[in-house]
């Protein structure tokens, strides 16, 4: 870890951040390839191995307490086994949970990543199932919802929102968000990392995208250098910082009163 890193990481310690978003449980099936079906022109995997892990709004609050912030998740999950494994894991990694809403109408989201392995060093991902309901909360859950967030919001300092479009931040419970944080004194700063509708999220102190998701918020070829979808997403959104993802490595940032910067940006591998 940079010098830079380690000096921001000192800073989050003390943290409390309310994470509100889609909840998803990443799972990996990994096997070896022995041989062609017979069935279709596809390889046979003999499973050597699973890995279970936090997904969507949970990875970033996953990453807020490795860091040694105090994360708190607000968000939906069903009452299947996959949410026993999400309970399980925000347990394990001490994020507080007391504002996840459980919904026995829906499934919980789970992403099935099919993986092979052979004698190579990184493993070739073949296919991604998934399972998930994006018919909007009812009214009961979402009031259930809204409540949590109120009563936990006041004591964050950060509320951090992934927007995945699985339902949960709806216009109602950003609306709810927006509200209860600016009932703060201060108020509370909102970030969002989202996919699409970026007019929900006018007003938040940063929305984060990538870029093909800004060219077509804002309706407009963007470059992989440069600040100009950044800026437009200020303008347009009423927002006081946007960061872009240009590309694979790196991300670039725009705020209302200072020059772009690009930072390198990293990915994960496969467990």
């Amino acid at each position: 870890m940079s010098a830079r890193s380690q000096s921001l990481a000192r800073r989050l310690s003390p943290s409390s951040i309310l994470v509100v978003g889609d909840v998803i449980l990443d799972e990996y099936l990994i096997g070896r390839a022995t041989r062609l079906s017979r069935e279709a022109a596809v390889p046979v995997l003999e499973r050597t191995r699973r890995h279970l892990l936090l997904g969507g709004a949970a990875n970033p609050a996953l990453g807020v307490a490795r860091l040694n912030g105090r994360p708190t998740m607000a968000g939906v999950v069903g009452a299947d086994q996959s949410a026993t494994e999400i309970w399980r894991l925000l347990a394990e990694a001490g994020i507080a949970a007391g504002a996840v809403v459980t919904d026995y109408s829906r499934p919980t989201t789970l992403k099935t990543r099919i993986v092979a392995e052979g004698t190579l060093t990184y493993l070739q991902h073949l296919a991604r199932i998934d399972m998930l309901d994006r018919s909007p909360l009812s009214d009961m859950v979402v009031d259930a919802l809204v409540e949590r967030i109120h009563a936990c919001l006041p004591a964050q300092q950060v509320a951090l929102l992934s927007h995945y479009g699985n339902g949960v931040l709806s216009e109602a419970v950003v609306a709810a968000v927006r509200r209860a944080a600016g009932g703060n004194t201060p108020p509370v700063p909102l970030l969002v990392d989202a996919q699409s509708d970026f007019g929900r999220f006018a007003g938040f102190d940063l929305v984060r995208c990538n870029r093909h998701e800004a060219g077509s918020a804002l309706a407009m070829e963007l470059p992989r250098a440069g600040s100009r979808g950044g800026r437009a997403g200020v303008r347009r959104y009423c927002v006081c910082a946007t960061g872009l993802r240009p590309g694979p490595s790196s991300s670039r940032w725009a705020a209302k009163e200072s020059p772009g910067s690009t930072r390198p940006a990293t990915g994960r591998k496969p467990p």
